[in-house]
């Protein structure tokens, strides 16, 4: 299969719920969106990219803001050294290796195992190589990254089966310190730090999740070498490689942060992918397992958090028909809502309350089959985590939301529940994560279904079936529904998949054209959407008796395959997050976290730039990009997945103002740092261990900081709120 399952629903977290305008303005207003002065009102809610444009030009949110641990700022890293001077060295205070040494490629007789076990050239732990200098036939080159990960593949031209590659990196310690290395690669790695042997494996599978170590530093500098084996193969769906990807952080000790313009940092009760919504003074998020939790959004204070599990969309007949279940149900909810009031109360849990309530969660849906097979969880790639990674969707006056689970509910800004049911979802393999949306006065979602509810009421007004049963949707894959606007009077929906377009009013469907991996984006006359290997353009006209049509319009073919010369990853370089259109330009973003720029008008590419933004490397070689590309006042921001934003200038070429970061490190528990609550890593259900199918302790995790952010940012006035998986941020620009 083309697709795994982590870069499924990595892609669909990013593709969340969008909306957007087209035709006549659904309001029209003084302020423009983002500005200052600008209030949401029910007709104009302020959420996920805003107006659908990803646009907020009234916006003056900071360019520089970043959390960093300071501890880091004691270690300097270089490629080689010759004494105990660390003139030449480069702060490693980002927890990574910036500079390198490569050699290679090194010919060998013997297996890719026999390699990386024996010594392969004499003497080869104690090599300490300077630039310049010969190992055999090749030369040791040096090589400066600005993110935790090194291409030696590329580095190198390309290796074959039968060769290895030296790599070495220097780190220098004012003091001894302990610190946790994660090291991921591709095939096989020997490591050995200050000549002595640390770590050596060649693996037999691909898409490994990698190893952490406990190493010791000593003052002064300390020596990396890694001998290297590449993956070599043809298959598309295994791409070749031979790469390191390192980060490190101190293994013990308190943890102390530099701040710069955050505004505050609020801990969730759960993870999620989601991108929150706002509505007046207020910011809604979702958070595992199926809560719904509302902050003020200038304190970032948690007003209410709501419960939305099978228990919770229990009818009252079934109530009625098994008493017994649901006393003993009740009674667990009791302590449900205890173990959320006491968050709210800033009585954060240790651990073992965590755990505690992630097992009554689960027995509340194990005693939900009871009442009724109908209950059992449908299987789908990313459960359970991933229940609540659809975006709730706000008109200002209520809150509404779909946990892919099978639950849709409505609530008021004041946590009031108007309704909830339940629907059993098609089996999918990759699950329904398309983010729900409000139009013509109703909440609409996607299950396989199209469906709208009065939003009042919860009755069903419309559904429209995808006629694809068990399998991938025909309508909608991954990506959102969003609102269309209003044509000729009328509002329309549109969602991902292909290019379509929904009447609200009754869900008649009109036309469908293309494939895509995002939600279209309306401009002018043109829906504009991202797929595997480019982007396309499709026309929506009107004939005289109101009937829609779409036509194909002009497409950019993407040569992912051959991207930068490099046939690393190359499936990782798929377009699939919404497109931001500004000024004739359009901007997309790989998978991979390259940014492809072109003319809307001829739809040809006007640059390419592989961004640094040290994304996490997944299974089968690809990185994943974060968020989709969004404008704010004068400036475009791409935020990566692991807390990494770029902000750029607009235009045909590539201007970066800024690169910023977001630093946490995994804890085992809520504690605090500072005047900061931090979210527990290393709880089932609730560790990102789990969360990447790596194990339980937060030794094996492989990012060190609070990840994965892939959230699209939202901007008010001069600030900006984005969702990391276990975090809700604000940032400010602070006076000084």
């Amino acid at each position: 299969m083309r697709r795994t399952h982590l870069r499924i629903t990595i892609s669909i977290a990013v593709l969340l719920l969008t909306s957007v305008l087209y035709g006549e303005p659904i309001q029209k207003t003084d302020e423009p969106l983002g500005s200052a002065r600008f209030s949401p009102t029910s007709e104009r809610p302020l959420g996920w990219r805003g107006d659908g444009s990803g646009k907020y030009p009234g916006a003056h949110p900071p360019v520089h803001w970043g959390r960093q641990l300071k501890q880091l700022r004691d270690l300097k890293c270089a490629a080689a050294f010759k004494d105990n001077s660390t003139l030449s060295g480069t702060p490693a205070e980002l927890g990574f290796f910036t500079d390198w040494l490569v050699a290679g490629p090194i010919e060998s007789t013997t297996n890719a195992a026999a390699v990386i076990k024996d010594e392969l050239l004499p003497g080869e732990s104690a090599f300490a190589p300077q630039p310049g200098d010969k190992l055999g036939s090749v030369t040791w080159q040096a090589v400066k990254v600005e993110d935790s990960y090194i291409d030696v593949w590329k580095t190198l031209g390309g290796l074959t089966n039968g060769q290895a590659a030296y790599a070495q990196t220097c780190l220098y310690s004012t003091q001894p310190v302990k610190i946790w290395l994660h090291l991921k690669y591709e095939k096989g790695v020997t490591l050995w730090l200050n000549g002595e042997l640390k770590h050596s494996a060649c693996l037999t599978y691909f898409g490994n999740a990698g190893t952490t170590l406990a190493l010791d530093l000593r003052p002064g500098w300390n020596r990396f070498l890694f001998k290297l084996v590449p993956h070599c193969t043809t298959a598309e769906d295994f791409p070749a490689a031979c790469y390191i990807r390192n980060r490190f952080w101190p293994e013990t000790g308190a943890r102390d942060y530099a701040e710069q313009n955050i505004a505050w940092i609020a801990s969730m009760p759960g993870l999620s992918q989601d991108t929150p919504v706002i509505a007046g003074d207020r910011i809604f998020t979702m958070a595992y397992p199926y809560n719904l939790v509302c902050l003020n959004k200038q304190t970032g204070k948690i007003l209410w958090i709501r419960q939305n599990s099978t228990y919770d969309a229990a009818t009252q007949e079934e109530r009625k028909s098994k008493p017994e279940l649901f006393a003993k149900m009740d009674a667990l909810a009791k302590q449900r809502e205890q173990y959320y009031q006491n968050f709210i109360e800033g009585k954060f849990p240790d651990s073992h309350g965590v755990q505690a309530e992630d097992e009554l969660e689960g027995e509340l849906d194990k005693l939900m089959v009871e009442v009724d097979s109908q209950y059992k969880k449908p299987w789908q790639q990313g459960e359970p985590d991933w229940w609540t990674i659809p975006t709730p969707t706000t008109d200002g006056k209520s809150i509404c939301v779909w946990l892919t689970r099978g639950i849709s509910a409505a609530y008021d800004l004041n946590g009031q529940r108007r309704w909830i049911s339940y629907s059993l979802p098609k089996g999918q393999h990759h699950g329904y994560f398309c983010s729900p949306v409000i139009a013509d006065g109703k909440f609409i979602r996607y299950d396989g279904s199209v469906t709208a509810f009065d939003i009042g009421t919860g009755d069903v007004k419309w559904s429209v079936d995808d006629g694809k049963g068990t399998n991938h949707s025909a309508l909608l894959w991954f990506g959102s529904l969003s609102r269309g606007g209003i044509i000729g009077g009328t509002e329309y929906i549109t969602g991902p998949g292909q290019a379509i377009l929904i009447r609200a009013r009754d869900g008649q469907v009109f036309g469908s054209f293309g494939y895509g991996d995002s939600t279209p984006v309306f401009t002018g006359d043109k829906l504009v959407a991202t797929y595997q290997q480019g982007v396309y353009t499709s026309l929506v006209n009107q004939n005289a008796t109101g009937e829609l049509t779409i036509t194909p319009g002009k497409k950019l073919n993407w040569p992912y395959k051959q991207l930068l010369g490099s046939p690393n990853f190359y499936q990782g370089h798929w377009l699939e997050a919404a497109p931001l259109i500004h000024d004739g330009l359009g901007y997309a973003v790989s998978g991979s976290g390259v940014l492809v720029v072109f003319d809307l008008a001829t739809m040809q590419p006007v640059y390419e730039k592989a961004l640094s933004l040290d994304l996490f490397h997944g299974a089968k070689g690809r990185d994943f990009f974060g968020a989709n590309v969004t404008l704010a006042g004068p400036y475009i921001y791409l935020m990566g997945s692991t807390g990494v934003t770029i902000v750029i200038k607009p235009g045909r070429k590539y201007e970066e103002v800024a690169r910023n970061r977001i630093q946490f490190l995994a804890q085992m528990a809520f504690r605090k740092e500072g005047d900061r609550t931090i979210f527990p890593d290393g709880v089932k259900g609730h560790t990102l261990g789990n969360y990447f199918y790596f194990g339980y302790n937060p030794r094996h995790c492989p990012e060190y900081q609070d990840c994965t952010m892939t959230s699209t940012p939202i901007f008010d006035g001069k600030r900006m709120y984005f969702r990391s998986a276990e975090n809700l941020y604000c940032i400010e620009e602070k006076k000084p």
